[in-house]
């Protein structure tokens, strides 16, 4: 009897952390990577998270829920076209200099790897300080797949 509660115990304390992870997920691509408290989206129409950006288009948010950038999907399809075409690297979206920090918040799309990248520099003093950024990647069809911290070069 012992031994069953005890495994009862430990069932229920391992599975806390999947229940409360789960209750966090507001449909944000980088749910298991942290970036100061972003979150980018793939939307529908209505910039709803969505599993695909086809019919929407990418969403990145600041930690209050403020729209920082937005590529409709038009924007989106124009950007790979032009990275698929030329063979490298389509910036498809720039946040103002003077809005967040820098290097600016940056979406880009990676036609080598069929990636989207999402550039944000670290917000504390010492990191600012040390030129460091997050740097987050994830697949055309919404799935974050990288996740990379990394010093800012020249």
């Amino acid at each position: 009897m012992k031994r069953n509660t005890l495994l009862l115990i430990l069932a229920v304390l391992l599975a806390v952390p999947l229940v409360s992870s789960a209750q966090g997920d507001d449909g944000r691509v980088n749910l298991h990577y942290w970036m100061d408290g972003f979150g980018v989206y793939c939307t529908d129409a209505a910039k709803n998270p969505a599993d695909t950006w086809e019919n929407g288009g990418l969403q990145l948010l600041n930690p209050q829920g403020e729209e920082v950038l937005y590529v409709p999907a038009a924007a989106v399809k124009a950007g790979i076209a032009e990275a698929q075409a030329t063979g490298t690297f389509s910036t498809l979206a720039v946040a103002a200099e003077d809005a967040w920090f820098f290097p600016p918040i940056a979406i880009y799309y990676h036609p080598d790897e069929a990636q989207f990248q999402v550039n944000i520099a670290k917000s504390s003093p010492e990191d600012l300080a040390e030129g460091k950024l997050y740097e987050f990647r994830w697949t055309v069809g919404c799935e974050g797949i990288t996740k990379i911290s990394t010093a800012i070069t020249d």
